[in-house]
């Protein structure tokens, strides 16, 4: 029978990769998404077939149901940080192993996080658009290093970013109810409320899913500081939408720099704003991260699939 190892991610250098072109010396055949965008659940499903033995997934939805189709799947490295993504009771269940590459993307969803706040607080998207509008208009902006950053989430890249955001002289604050010993080089805060109510900026480093589903909503945007700025480059979901649109209308809130969003690809109103600054799920678009997650990926289901006696 066939041996087939399925990429879904919309990208992936698969010639680069020496693990991949052994196991392709090995029989395997090498099948890469025809879409090269986001799966849909069905569209998952439907690329599953029962000869599919290892997946290097993207960000699309892997439900119970999906895996439970996936007759002949045995691994899943996640090409990324976030398993979100996964329904992680069914791959215990069905006895699908689950990997990823938390460190690779680090660096680089970092960076885009401090690139949004830069460029929001110092209004270079509105510059340019008023600029290439023939409007010579000189906005005025805030110092970075005279901000403080609230971090939500401090894993890697949440620590990370206030790393980089510390260097360039910001105060930080965070909070992660997740983190049993929290480390001493940043002031904390009590609970979400405490943190949203000393921020400047609010980042958000933390993974979607039913606790955090809509996370930031009318109640919580209502307790923010009036000029602060929203960052998500983390997962669509974490904040509501609707409620956020509704908050920038009225002035509220400073702006908000998104790089995810509930729905992707996004074309809703939030695009309609000026207050809003928007990339298309980037974070880890730098060429030297993405190479370093595909290798990474490549190397984990190599030795899953040997671990497994299938080479």
């Amino acid at each position: 029978m066939e041996k087939t190892i399925l990429i879904t991610t919309s990208s992936f250098d698969v010639a680069a990769s020496s693990e991949l072109n052994q196991l392709e010396h090995a029989g395997f055949t090498i099948r890469t998404n025809p879409h090269r965008r986001r799966l849909s659940e069905e569209e998952a499903q439907g690329l599953l077939t029962p000869d599919v033995v290892a997946l290097i997934a993207g960000t699309e939805p892997l439900t119970a149901e999906v895996l439970k189709s996936a007759s002949g799947l045995r691994t899943i490295v996640r090409c990324g940080a976030g398993v979100d993504n996964v329904d992680i009771e069914a791959t215990k269940q069905l006895g699908i192993e689950l990997r990823n590459t938390p460190a690779a993307p680090s660096q680089a969803v970092a960076e885009l996080t401090i690139a949004h706040m830069m460029s929001a607080l110092r209004n270079i998207v509105s510059s340019d658009r008023d600029l290439r509008s023939n409007s010579w208009t000189r906005l005025m902006g805030n110092l970075f290093g005279e901000q403080t950053v609230g971090v939500i989430g401090y894993g890697r890249i949440g620590q990370r970013v206030a790393t980089l955001a510390s260097n360039l002289g910001a105060d930080i604050i965070a909070y992660d109810p997740h983190l049993i010993e929290r480390p001493s080089e940043v002031p904390w805060a009590d609970n979400l409320d405490d943190l949203i109510k000393k921020s400047d900026v609010i980042t958000l480093h933390i993974p979607y899913n039913e606790h955090t589903h809509h996370i930031i909503n009318a109640d919580i945007i209502s307790r923010m500081r009036p000029n602060a700025l929203l960052i998500n480059v983390s997962r669509g979901g974490l904040i509501n939408e609707t409620d956020l649109y509704n908050a920038l209308t009225e002035g509220r809130l400073r702006g908000a720099a998104l790089d995810c969003f509930e729905a992707e690809p996004y074309a809703g109103p939030l695009l309609s704003l000026d207050s809003i600054q928007a990339t298309p799920h980037i974070g880890s678009y730098a060429k030297e991260a993405r190479a370093r997650m595909e290798q990474d990926a490549a190397a984990q289901t190599y030795a899953s699939l040997t671990r497994m006696g299938l080479t």
